[in-house]
C-alpha cells in the first residue's frame, strides 16, 4: 500500500491526542494552519482516526495473529507515522507510545505538550512551549534546546535523562526529587518564574542551560499507568 495522507484545520481541535503501540510517532513543525498526516497501512497494521468535538484521537492496530519474528519485521516495516503541527496551535498535545521511539522537533506553539513512553527513546529537539510534561519509564529521554513558559516536568523510573534548557538558571525554579535519598544536590536551587521538576528513580539525570552550567544527579520516580487521563 502506499503512502496515505490526511489534513485538518488546526482551528477545529483542542486536544490531539496520539496513542501508538506499532507506529514510531515523528512529530514536526507545519508551515501552514492545517495538522497534516502521512503514514502507510498494511495488511498487518492500519492506522485509525477520529474525530470528535474539538479532540483528534490517533491509534493503531494489528491484526489478530500470533507474530513469529519476520511477521514481527513486516508488522513494524515502514511503520512511521509522521504528523505536522502548526505553530497556531494552542491546545493540548498528548504523544503516547510503548516500545517505539518518539521524536518531536521544531515545534513552538502556545500549548501543552506531553509526551510517555514505556521503553522506548523520546527524542526532543527545539521545543518550546507552556507546560512541557515528559514521562518516561526505562526508555531513553532526550531533550535538547527546550524552553516553556510555565513547567517542565521529566519523570522516569530507571531511564536516562539528558536534557539541554533555553534560559539561564535564574530563569528558573529547579526540583529535583529522589526516591533513595543518595543525592546531595539540592531540591531547590533557584526561584525563578519559568519550574523545572526532575524525578527519575534510579537514572542517571544530566540538565545543562545555555549558558553551560551543568546538573547531575539521581533522581525519583514515575508510575506510566494511564499517562495524561486528567488531560
Amino acid at each position: 500500500m502506499g503512502t496515505k495522507f490526511q489534513k485538518y484545520n488546526i482551528s477545529d481541535f483542542q486536544k490531539i491526542s496520539i496513542n501508538c503501540h506499532i507506529f514510531n510517532i515523528s512529530i514536526i513543525s507545519s508551515s501552514n494552519h492545517d495538522i497534516e498526516l502521512s503514514w502507510k497501512d498494511t495488511v498487518m497494521r492500519t492506522l485509525e482516526i477520529e474525530k470528535t468535538e474539538g479532540i483528534l484521537s490517533i491509534t493503531d492496530r494489528a491484526s489478530v495473529g500470533i507474530y513469529g519474528t519476520l511477521a514481527l519485521i513486516n508488522l513494524k516495516k515502514d511503520a512511521t507515522l509522521l504528523v505536522k503541527i502548526p505553530s497556531s496551535f494552542s491546545g493540548n498535545l498528548i504523544l503516547q507510545t510503548k516500545n517505539d521511539k518518539l521524536y518531536v522537533a521544531d515545534i513552538n506553539i502556545t500549548g501543552n505538550i506531553g509526551v510517555s513512553s514505556d521503553s522506548g527513546e523520546i527524542l526532543l529537539e527545539n521545543i518550546c512551549a507552556n507546560t512541557l510534561d515528559v514521562r518516561g519509564n526505562i526508555g531513553k529521554i532526550n531533550c535538547y534546546s527546550v524552553s516553556v513558559e510555565h513547567q517542565l516536568n521529566i519523570s522516569a523510573r530507571t531511564s536516562s535523562i539528558n536534557c539541554i534548557i533555553n534560559g539561564i538558571p535564574d530563569d528558573y525554579s529547579v526540583y529535583c526529587e529522589s526516591q533513595n535519598h543518595r543525592s546531595s544536590y539540592p531540591q531547590n536551587l533557584t526561584t525563578g518564574p519559568h519550574k523545572v521538576s526532575v524525578i527519575n528513580k534510579t537514572g542517571i539525570v544530566r540538565i545543562q542551560f545555555q549558558n553551560n552550567s551543568t546538573i547531575k544527579k539521581q533522581h525519583s520516580y514515575y508510575n506510566r499507568h494511564d499517562s495524561f487521563k486528567d488531560w
